[in-house]
């Protein structure tokens, strides 16, 4: 199986990479994207988002993801062990 937990977020500024590599609006574009997916997760119903990410989107995506359960306290929402699907828990 996959794993790909190494490229969970270790220190925010781990994600001002992907903002000079792509700019604001890109980046804007994907962090929003990410937070709407997060926001429609249904509860305790696991989420492979490899379905619906790009490969090499994978790395942003979960840096993104973790960044919003840091400043999300209590969303609920978590990864797996590889770090290849999301759920919420309430």
């Amino acid at each position: 199986m996959e794993d790909l937990s190494k490229y969970q977020l270790k220190v925010v500024f781990e994600l001002d990479e992907f903002f000079a590599k792509w700019g604001k609006k890109k980046y804007d574009l994907f962090e929003q994207a990410v937070s709407r997916l997060l926001n429609e997760l249904h509860n305790n119903q696991w989420y492979d988002y490899r379905y619906r990410v790009h490969a090499e989107n994978f790395e942003p995506f979960i840096k993104m993801a973790c960044h919003y359960i840091n400043t999300h306290p209590g969303c609920g929402i978590e990864f797996n062990n590889t770090f290849t699907a999301v759920r919420r828990i309430i």
